[in-house]
């Protein structure tokens, strides 16, 4: 497209559409990385669920889509323990295999995830990315190899790769909003990036942040507490309480919190009360 400045500026290229506002966009490439075992596959499966349910994750607006969840980590007998007290519905699809990926070609990759395509997912995650190909994450020609592999195979899907905290050398002078292992065209070249980070000794300890993007703004998506590998709730947000109860009330109300927060009934009847006195 070949255009003047007077041109461009006529372009009506739309609003930008986000299966999860702010954090999953449509089309793109997402990268969510943290340190091993802090909380970063849960923090995927409620994005995961909340798509697939078209629900709001936790009080960012969500468009309802076909959601398909790579496992390459865990065998799939612990996937299934750790999710058996989560439930998912229809909308959402597991490839489990956690044999790495040793071929990125599109034969090798359709013998791999041929099934799992045909199905047309609208948002692929990918759990995670260092079992997700075979070349050497340091180069700076990977990741755009990796997403582009994963790009033709799940064609117009947005892809989310779950990503591991490098160990930090002496010499690094990457900050910790960068700190996920290999080169730094992992990030450079995907539209969203998502670092989770652990706040210790907090009662909220996850702090989600949006650290990489080119169509948004950056900031602190939320403070988190997940217990028992699975359940997870966020910071209670005053301005989203306060929205929420103007605009609802009675059993709808208590329903649109929990709803929101990922939390019990009782919970949400608690929020409520503190909210309101």
């Amino acid at each position: 497209m070949l255009l003047t400045w007077e041109e461009l500026q006529a372009v009506d290229f739309g609003e930008t559409e986000w299966w999860v506002e702010d954090l999953i966009p449509a089309g793109g490439t997402v990268l969510v990385w943290g340190k091993e075992s802090i909380g970063k596959t849960p923090i995927c499966w409620y994005l995961a669920r909340d798509i697939a349910l078209g629900e709001a994750f936790f009080g960012y607006k969500t468009k309802r889509g076909r959601v398909l969840f790579i496992e390459l980590d865990m065998p799939p007998r612990y996937t299934q323990k750790r999710l058996r007290n989560l439930p998912f519905p229809a909308g959402v699809r597991f490839e489990l295999d956690d044999r790495p990926v040793a071929d990125l070609s599109d034969e090798g990759m359709a013998a791999r995830f041929a099934e799992a395509a045909a199905w047309k997912p609208d948002v692929v995650f990918v759990d995670s990315l260092r079992k997700a190909h075979p070349l050497d994450d340091k180069a700076s020609e990977t990741p755009s190899v990796v997403y582009n592999a994963y790009r033709r195979m799940f064609e117009g899907a947005t892809l989310v790769f779950i990503h591991h905290e490098r160990k930090t050398a002496k010499d690094d002078d990457r900050p910790g909003n960068e700190s996920y292992s290999g080169s730094r065209a992992w990030s450079n070249d995907c539209e969203v990036g998502l670092w989770l980070e652990e706040l210790k000794q907090a009662k909220f300890p996850l702090k989600l942040e949006i650290a990489r993007n080119k169509i948004g703004e950056k900031g602190v998506a939320g403070r988190f507490h997940l217990a028992d590998g699975y359940l997870l709730t966020i910071e209670a947000s005053p301005d989203l309480l306060a929205n929420l109860i103007q605009e609802y009330e009675g059993a709808d109300l208590v329903e649109q919190v929990r709803k929101h927060f990922h939390c019990s009934r009782a919970t949400a009847f608690r929020r409520i009360a503190e909210a309101k006195s």
